[in-house]
């Protein structure tokens, strides 16, 4: 049984990253997946080729058995540089098909956005098959989670819609504004936005990617991402 992920991912940043030439005054990378391979700005955390594909111009990658936070999820897709600049805006939208909820992790799927410095030292952004305790707190949720110096995760989460078998629909954004991110999520396609947290983070490299990992006894799930594009906001972004 599969959760299929479509998504459309756009990351508005202002940042270097070396070897990538800026496309415009606002654009510093994208890629399309248009090629029948992965851009040369990107790294394969425990690279699966074998579990990921290009094809009509999308990027799909499927969520296997693993975790951040033990470095053992495969195909964690990285770009090479970090994030430099101050302001960034991180944007994913998804459509969502879920056939089965987890009510444990080890039955859940994730995956999402990764801002990433090292299995201790990250943020994530990513949306799972979540069964609660109750009908009424069971959906799809968003989860924004941060891990620091390897002691835990700090996670908050916003449920984004009533459980159904079938496609939803919602975008996902990080906005980084110094050293504080702040993740929101909308399910009217990005005219009304939930605020879900603030975290900061001082003095750690975050490096930008995507990311799909699964629990032991969870369905696998396809992740299709069809465009990706690091951008400088005009004006340093919303406050």
């Amino acid at each position: 049984m599969n959760i299929r992920i479509s998504g459309v991912l756009a990351l508005s940043a202002g940042l270097l990253l070396t070897g990538l030439s800026p496309l415009a005054a606002d654009t510093v990378f994208k890629d399309g997946f248009d090629k029948p391979f992965l851009d040369e700005g990107w790294e394969s955390l425990n690279d699966s080729p074998d579990m990921r594909a290009i094809d009509a111009g999308r990027l799909a990658v499927v969520s296997q058995i693993g975790q951040l936070s033990k470095g053992t999820a495969k195909n964690v897709l990285l770009l090479r540089s970090p994030l430099k600049e101050k302001n960034a805006d991180i944007d994913l939208a998804l459509q969502v098909d879920i056939q089965r909820y987890g009510d444990s992790w080890n039955k859940r799927t994730l995956g999402g956005i990764a801002l990433f410095n090292s299995k201790n030292d990250y943020l994530i952004l990513h949306v799972v098959n979540f069964r609660g305790a109750y009908k009424s707190d069971s959906g799809p949720r968003v989860f924004f989670a941060k891990r620091q110096g390897g002691n835990g995760r700090k996670t908050v989460s916003q449920q984004l819609g009533k459980m159904k078998i079938g496609v939803s629909a919602f975008k996902l954004r990080i906005e980084k504004r110094g050293y504080k991110y702040t993740a929101r999520a909308s399910t009217d396609g990005g005219k009304k936005w939930i605020r879900i947290a603030t975290f900061a983070v001082f003095n750690k490299p975050l490096r930008p990617g995507l990311f799909a990992v699964r629990g032991k006894e969870a369905d696998e799930a396809i992740y299709e991402f069809d465009e990706f594009a690091i951008t400088t906001p005009p004006d340093g972004g919303p406050k």
